[in-house]
């Protein structure tokens, strides 16, 4: 294609000769405009909370506690305080975003919740109890009626010593323990605890998921379901739009290394019993986050995303390089998201990873925090 530039005198000054292909790479084909690029999410007010292990300590014997304020609307984080906790092992946030939940060991054993301001990052205690198990705290997240109070059970998993459940009052943050109505097992690797709904799922041995309901002020069993796991256990679960999604192992080969994947299921909001809906082999996932039908998990190398659709069924998004959890690691990897669903926030040695999720499936890199990472969990402004 000859193209023909003209002084102001209307002279020519040159000739060019264009390639065709050049004048059309700018659209498509057939003349149409190239695709709009997704238009980045913008961030509403949100709070991220980080157990981070000090670099001159095991992570087990004192941690560092962060709160971040992500602000709106580019989704950045700032930081509101920190602090030193002795002892804390598991970080948990309540669905209101009015308290935080911190399981302590070494000696002292205890269920701590706090009330946390969201202006200066300050956490307040407001209540404590002991804990019989010494190991695990799961998210606070749904209601059942306890006489006259409508509380969230909180529940805690040990290795050795079965677990506690414990009514959280709403108002105060206040414990009371829950009764069992069956004979517990001894060692959950997790609890998921659904929105709204009067449902437990927690994993039992690696070989399943077992489903609880809350009947007269106790915990009662509901019926249970089968991994696709044989080996290992599942090491980490998320709830989201009436999906769960699990880990599951199948075995080792025959160099050594471990197999697995991930299972989703649709979970009943009328009886709590869980259908399965689809599997991802392949990858040895170890921490799993979900909000807004998306799903995202960590492997030892990678950050994998995945989309839920009404049938949860998960379609492949994004994947990103990472150096995620080990056996020497375990709990590099963890990640939790906004809750709008558009940022992840991943743990990684070098420093908390802030992401942006985009509409073509992508993962934008924001920012790096150097020096936090540990045990990541996000929250709404309380409310």
């Amino acid at each position: 294609m000859r193209v023909r530039v003209w002084t102001r005198a209307g002279w020519p000054l040159v000739d060019l000769v264009v390639a065709a292909a050049l004048m059309t790479g700018c659209g498509s084909d057939n003349g149409e405009p190239p695709p709009t690029p997704p238009t980045p999410p913008t961030a509403s007010r949100a709070f991220v909370h980080v157990l981070s292990p000090p670099a001159t300590s095991q992570w087990w014997s004192a941690v560092d506690r962060y709160s971040f304020e992500v602000t709106a609307p580019a989704g950045t984080l700032r930081l509101l305080a920190s602090q030193e906790r002795p002892l804390a092992r598991r970080i948990a946030a309540d669905p209101s975003g009015r308290f935080l939940f911190i399981a302590s060991t070494g000696g002292q054993d205890d269920l701590r919740a706090y009330a946390f301001n969201p202006a200066s990052g300050e956490w307040t205690t407001v209540s404590n109890a002991s804990l019989s198990n010494r190991d695990d705290v799961s998210d606070p997240a749904y209601p059942v009626a306890l006489g006259a109070n409508e509380s969230r059970v909180l529940l805690s998993r040990g290795y050795e010593f079965g677990s506690d459940a414990f009514a959280v009052d709403r108002d105060t943050g206040a414990f009371s323990l829950l009764p069992w109505g069956f004979e517990s097992w001894s060692d959950y690797a997790w609890f998921v605890l659904p929105p709204a709904s009067p449902f437990v799922y927690a994993d039992y041995g690696g070989q399943g998921i077992v489903v609880l309901s809350s009947q007269q002020g106790q915990l009662t069993f509901n019926s249970a379901v089968q991994t696709a796991g044989d080996h290992g256990r599942a090491f980490d679960a998320a709830y989201t739009a009436g999906c769960l999604v699990a880990t599951f192992r199948t075995g080792v080969t025959a160099a050594g290394a471990v197999s697995g994947g991930i299972v989703s299921y649709v979970a009943d909001a009328a009886t709590g019993r869980l259908a399965q809906a689809g599997t991802v082999d392949g990858l040895v996932a170890w921490h799993v986050a979900g909000a807004a039908r998306r799903v995202a998990v960590t492997t030892s190398t990678q950050l994998l995303t995945f989309e839920l659709n009404g049938s949860c069924r998960m379609t492949s998004g994004a994947v990103a390089d990472i150096r995620g959890p080990t056996q020497d690691d375990y709990y590099a990897g963890s990640l939790a998201f906004h809750p709008s669903g558009d940022f992840l926030y991943v743990d990684q040695p070098d420093g908390l990873h802030n992401y942006m999720l985009l509409g073509d499936h992508a993962l934008r890199p924001l920012e790096t925090i150097a020096g936090v990472h540990g045990r990541v969990v996000a929250a709404p402004p309380p409310s």
